[in-house]
């Protein structure tokens, strides 16, 4: 299976609450933040005040944080939970 990571869509199928669990504390905030999952949208620039880090870094944890999420989906280690319909 082939993933695109898309950094301005705000909804992708990737990054879902049930799949951060799989990443460190720090990474799972961030890509919260950056995403506005559960919360507001914000921005690189802000993500990295809140931190107090650079730019840079942010760019960076959120790179490897998609990175991981795609190779842990790849490589099936993320299993979904159940839909209604599959419980049939």
């Amino acid at each position: 299976m082939f993933y695109t990571l898309h950094m301005s869509t705000r909804h992708n199928p990737l990054i879902t609450e049930e799949r951060l669990v799989y990443l460190p504390p720090r990474d799972q905030q961030i890509l919260r933040m950056r995403f506005g999952i559960g919360m507001k949208q914000y921005t690189q620039r802000e993500v990295a005040e809140h931190y107090e880090v650079s730019i840079p870094t942010i760019r960076k944890v959120e790179k490897s944080a998609l990175r991981k999420l795609v190779f842990l989906a790849s490589s099936s280690k993320i299993t979904d939970p159940p839909t209604p319909s599959d419980q049939k």
